[in-house]
């Protein structure tokens, strides 16, 4: 199973892989902001959705 971590803003994929990671974690490993659009990574704004595929 793979996880993924998506910007609500621009929809690039912040993180993707098979190991859960916390919030805090994925949000220091992109200096706080999308790569894409420079979204601030809120630790509020995150939301869990599962999406069977």
């Amino acid at each position: 199973m793979t996880f993924e971590v998506i910007c609500e803003n621009c929809g690039h994929i912040i993180y993707q892989g098979m190991e859960l990671k916390y919030v805090n974690d994925v949000i220091k490993s992109n200096s706080g902001k999308c790569e894409n659009c420079n979204k601030v990574l809120l630790k509020k704004n995150f939301r869990i959705e599962i999406i069977k595929k």
